[in-house]
């Protein structure tokens, strides 16, 4: 880290003061290289709690006080490395002697006092030669000597720029012996540590007495079928198996990223759903489905859920945690109420709430700046907020079988509409204006009455 006391300052008066921080910002007033800016950012978002939110991160204000007490320990020890490194340069030259690798003693110690950043380059770019040709553990030992140099350096930004290459090169060695053992799997490759983690397949052969098969794909009616990628157990599809739980090793899957439930008989999931970090498909269509477990809003990968055809009469304000929700169905429930945290929901393109028993729509729909497509047919509203002028990006909005009998006039503002379901013959003549005007604002829109 390399910020000048000043821009430091400003920094830390910004974090006391505000709830977020464009990152670019933040990068540039500690002038951290970006790539190595990115990989610390969000090693700061999940020790304190942070939220990343497009080009802003949000802090929490519990947390924010640990943070910059953070900053300034990093901060002093940059700021002890530069003075320092003006008085006492000489030092570097006998630690890192001692350090040398014997392969590596070419270097006279005159040299590395000399040219130390070129020292530090060289085992940067031996390390990276290594890690192309899959070397993992000769590329580690370089950055860990390209580590050691920087400290004799006192530069703190090749210190991190190690550290960033020493992490990434540790987890490819994981990665790696992870997949070291590759062993055949119902017709499938997969790694043994891959199978430790599968036994909740043969869980669920034995409670529903069928074997499951492996497919390239799975799709809405699959049934009993599993998917593979990279030796991992990426999808299951399990339509219409007369399943009433899951097995709690289900959250076993880390690699799951899609899960078909449908027409099933369940009225609960288990709470270990939520461990399903990589899921990003959930589809829980015609089941018995009355409520959610609380766990439903660690999944931050999901972008698409299915919850059309249950008994939902609410949902919980968890479901508003799933930020990178893309679609939302719930067709077909009995919902009277939507929680306000649906407004949360920045990354929703696609919502369905037709036939259920809603009678408001909620202010906060304003905040869904990415919804297209919009559909509130058959149920029970009488109006519409004002905010729905708001949702600047939709394209297709369904309002038939309500009971409206006007709309509002920030309708006009939906300049991106270009398809309009509505029933007729209750409208008033506000409502016909506010049709006829936005009609004549968006000339390509079509307006369907039924």
């Amino acid at each position: 880290m390399s910020a000048d006391k000043t821009t430091f300052e400003k920094l830390k008066r910004i974090l006391k003061v505000s709830n977020s921080i464009k990152m670019e910002q933040m990068r540039k007033i500690l002038r951290l290289d970006e790539e190595i800016f990115n990989e610390k950012i969000i090693d700061w978002a999940e020790e304190f709690d942070f939220i990343i939110e497009r080009d802003y991160i949000n802090f929490n204000k519990n947390t924010v006080d640990s943070f910059i007490n953070l900053l300034d320990e990093q901060f002093d020890a940059w700021e002890k490395m530069e003075t320092t490194k003006n008085g006492k340069i000489e030092k570097f030259e006998s630690d890192i002697e001692i350090r040398l690798e014997p392969q590596q003693k070419e270097f006279e110690a005159k040299e590395i006092s000399e040219k130390g950043k070129e020292y530090e380059e060289y085992f940067v770019n031996l390390g990276k030669k290594y890690l192309k040709s899959k070397q993992y553990q000769e590329a580690l030992s370089n950055f860990q000597q390209a580590r050691k140099v920087s400290e004799n350096l006192f530069d703190i930004n090749l210190t991190i720029e190690a550290d960033y290459l020493i992490k990434q090169t540790e987890n490819l060695i994981k990665e790696a012996q992870q997949l070291r053992n590759i062993i055949s799997f119902k017709g499938a490759y997969i790694s043994e540590f891959e199978e430790l983690k599968a036994n909740v397949i043969q869980e669920l052969e034995t409670q529903l007495k069928e074997k499951f098969t492996l497919v390239s794909k799975i799709e809405w009616d699959t049934k009993m079928g599993f998917s593979v990628k990279d030796h991992r157990i990426t999808g299951i599809g399990l339509y219409e198996c007369g399943l009433t739980t899951l097995p709690e090793s289900i959250s076993n899957l880390s690699s799951l990223k899609v899960l078909y439930l449908g027409w099933n008989e369940f009225k609960t999931v288990p709470e270990s759903i939520g461990d399903l970090s990589s899921l990003k498909e959930l589809n829980l269509n015609h089941n018995k489905l009355t409520t959610l477990p609380e766990s439903i809003g660690n999944l931050k990968s999901l972008e698409n859920l299915d919850l059309s055809t249950n008994k939902f009469t609410t949902l919980p304000e968890l479901i508003g945690d799933l930020s990178s929700l893309k679609e939302l169905n719930l067709q077909y429930n009995k919902l009277t109420t939507l929680p306000k945290s649906i407004g949360n929901l920045k990354s929703l393109e696609n919502l369905d709430l037709s036939i259920n028993k809603l009678t408001t729509l909620l202010e906060s729909i304003e905040n869904l700046k990415s919804l297209e497509n919009l559909d509130l047919s058959t149920n029970k509203f009488t109006t519409l907020p004002e905010s729905i002028g708001d949702l600047s990006s939709l394209k297709e909005l369904d309002l038939r079988w309500n009971k409206l009998t006007t709309l509002p006039e920030t309708m006009m503002n939906l300049t991106f509409l270009k398809t309009l379901y509505i029933s007729k013959s209750t409208l008033d003549s506000k409502a016909k204006s506010v049709l006829k005007q936005l009609k004549k604002k968006q000339k390509e829109l079509e307006i369907i009455k039924k």
